[in-house]
C-alpha cells in the first residue's frame, strides 16, 4: 500500500494470519521511518483479562503525554473476537491520541457493517457508552479520532494465481504456469505456506523459473512447510514423532500463528479425507495402483504421495471414538489460535498426538 501520512490506530482484521501479519509489519516499518526513534511495545488479549472490567492500566500509560522523559511509541495490540474485553480496549483507544504513537490492531475478520461504523465524538458520548460501548460503538471512537479500520480478504480463486506470480517475483522468481496451477491447489489458500515455499526456493535456485517439477519435489521431500508431516504421523501412528515435529515446527522461526495454522489447514484435510474414506467401501476394499491413488486424492485437495497411504491406513483401522476425538482437539486447537492463544493451540494438537497411542489421553478434561 502507498506510504501516507499515519494514522493513530489501525485496526487491521482479517480470516488469514498471513494476510495480518504482512499488512501489520508494514506498519510497523513505515512508523520506524517515520516516527522517532519508537519503542515497540506489544499486547495481547490476556494482558487486559478475560472477563469484567479490562485491566487497561498500562496501555492507558503509554496514551498519556509523556512529559520531557517519554518518546515515541509503536503499540501492537493482538484481540481475538470484538467482545466486552476488546471492546474496552477499542473504546479507550478511540478516547485518546497523542503524537508519536501509532497502535496496530490484528483481529478476526468483522462485518461490513462494523467495519462500515460512523465515526462518533468519544467527548459527546454518553457515560453508559464510555462504559460499556458495543462494538459498532467501539469502532466508531477509534474513526473518530482518525484511526483506519482495514478488512483484508484473501486473494479470490480468479485472483489466486495472479497473486502467486506476483509473490514470487518479490523473491526474484518467476512461475511456469502448471507451477501455478499446482501451487495454487497443492497448499488450499495457506498464503504463509505458500511464502515459505518461495523463500526456500529462492536461496535454494536464487531467480529461478519456478516448474511444476519443483512444486512437486518440494512437497514430497519436504512436508513439515506444508503442514502434513504433523498429521501424518498421527495417523502413521507415532506419537513420540508427532509431538517432536510439532515443537520442531514451532522453534523453526518467529511465524507460530502462521506455522500452527498451515498445521490445522493440513489436519483438517487429512481428517475430512479420512472420513470420505471410510465411507467409501469400494475404494477402500481395493488395491489402488499409484495413478488410482493420485486421481483419486486430487479429488480430496490431498497432493503429497507420502500421505495417500497415512489415510488409507487409517480410515482402514482408526476406529470411529478415536477419529471423533481428532476431530474434536482439531477444533479446539483451531478455536484457540483465532484467539491468538497459541500455548492451547499447541496443546490440543499434543492431545491429538498423544491420543492414538494412549487411550488414556483422551479421558483427560482441561482444569
Amino acid at each position: 500500500m502507498p506510504n501516507h501520512p499515519l494514522a493513530p490506530v489501525y485496526i487491521i482484521s482479517s480470516d488469514d494470519p498471513f494476510l495480518k501479519k504482512e499488512r501489520s509489519d508494514a506498519l510497523v516499518r513505515q512508523a520506524r521511518a517515520t516516527l522517532n526513534d519508537p519503542v515497540l511495545m506489544v499486547f495481547t488479549q490476556q494482558d487486559f483479562g478475560t472477563s469484567g472490567k479490562a485491566n487497561l492500566s498500562m496501555l492507558e500509560n503509554e496514551l498519556l503525554d509523556p512529559g520531557l522523559f517519554g518518546g515515541d511509541r509503536i503499540i501492537k495490540i493482538y484481540l481475538g473476537e470484538l467482545k466486552s474485553i476488546a471492546n474496552q480496549v477499542l473504546t479507550l483507544l478511540g478516547s485518546r491520541t497523542r503524537p508519536g504513537v501509532v497502535c496496530i490492531v490484528e483481529t478476526a475478520r468483522i462485518t461490513k457493517k462494523l467495519a462500515d461504523a460512523k465515526a462518533l465524538d468519544y467527548s459527546a458520548a454518553s457515560a453508559k457508552d464510555k462504559d460499556k460501548a458495543t462494538t459498532e460503538k467501539a469502532l466508531g471512537f477509534v474513526k473518530g479520532i482518525g484511526g483506519n479500520i482495514e478488512v483484508i480478504y484473501p486473494p479470490d480463486e480468479n485472483k489466486f494465481p495472479a497473486w502467486i506470480i506476483s509473490k514470487a517475483s518479490e523473491f526474484g522468481l518467476t512461475m511456469n504456469k502448471d507451477a501455478v496451477d499446482f501451487l495454487r491447489i497443492a497448499f488450499d489458500g495457506n498464503l504463509g505456506a505458500i511464502i515459505q515455499f518461495f523463500e526456500i526456493i529462492c536461496v535454494q535456485y536464487p531467480g529461478a523459473n519456478v516448474t511444476l517439477q519443483m512444486v512437486e519435489s518440494f512437497l514430497e521431500e519436504d512436508t513439515r512447510h506444508s503442514g502434513f508431516d504433523f498429521i501424518n504421523n498421527v495417523l502413521k501412528p507415532d506419537s513420540y514423532k508427532a509431538i517432536a515435529v510439532l515443537h520442531s515446527l514451532m522453534e523453526s522461526g518467529p511465524q507460530s500463528v502462521v506455522t500452527l495454522s498451515g498445521i490445522i489447514q493440513s489436519s483438517d484435510k487429512s481428517l475430512k479425507a479420512v472420513a470420505a474414506l471410510k465411507n467409501d467401501k469400494a475404494f477402500l476394499n481395493s488395491n489402488p495402483s499409484f495413478m488410482q491413488k493420485q486421481s483419486y486424492f486430487r479429488n480430496l485437495e490431498i497432493y503429497l504421495p507420502a500421505t495417500y497411504d497415512f489415510i488409507i491406513k487409517a480410515a482402514r483401522l482408526m476406529n470411529n471414538d478415536l477419529y471423533s476425538y481428532l476431530v474434536q482437539e482439531l477444533s479446539l486447537a483451531s478455536k484457540a489460535l483465532s484467539a491468538f492463544n497459541e500455548n492451547e493451540a499447541v496443546l490440543h494438537l499434543e492431545n491429538m498426538a498423544a491420543s492414538v497411542q494412549n487411550i488414556a489421553v483422551r479421558s483427560l478434561r482441561s482444569l
